[in-house]
């Protein structure tokens, strides 16, 4: 009987450690709801969405690019003049930007519970010939000291942003 209490108490404790997919969607609405005021003009600072909701790894490696990108004054990431933004993946400011997360599921991984969500970005802008544009992200979120952070993003059918900048400074 002990044994079997011990293991229903080791079994719920483990459910509670790891987030839901629902918990993952709904940081990442939050996440994205941020973005689209830093991407529709209402706030900025940009720097401030990866430091507050991007791990610790992550942001290591993406400090590192960005101080290498300023001593050379080479773009790297295609940050340009600062401006690329890992969560829209563009440079360009438009009237309007939306968000839509959907698809979020765990990643089996080797060490953490990584979950991966598809993030939808809309545009419209008046002044091009195409109006609304839309195209897809993953975006992979792990716990971190119990609070849920992005550990990197990945546009479909290319490497993904924590790859790219981890070359960078092996060659650098």
């Amino acid at each position: 009987m002990k044994k079997f209490f011990l293991f229903t108490v080791l079994l719920f404790t483990s459910f509670s450690l790891f987030a839901s997919e629902d918990e993952v969607k709904s940081f990442l609405e939050k996440v994205y709801a941020d973005v689209a005021c830093t991407a529709n003009g209402v706030s900025s600072d940009y720097e401030f969405l990866v430091e507050r909701y991007c791990s610790s790894s992550f942001r290591w490696v993406y400090d590192e690019v960005r101080r290498l990108e300023k001593e050379s004054g080479e773009a790297i990431l295609h940050f340009g003049s600062g401006a690329y933004d890992l969560f829209v993946q563009c440079q360009d400011y438009f009237e309007s930007v939306g968000f839509e997360v959907s698809d979020v599921e765990r990643v089996d991984s080797a060490s953490d519970a990584v979950y991966c969500a598809a993030v939808t970005t809309r545009f419209t802008c008046d002044s091009y010939e195409e109006k609304e544009w839309s195209f897809k992200r993953y975006v992979y979120v792990v716990d971190e000291n119990g609070e849920l952070r992005i550990s990197d993003f990945k546009t479909p059918g290319e490497k993904s942003d924590y790859e790219i900048m981890r070359k960078v400074l092996s060659v650098m």
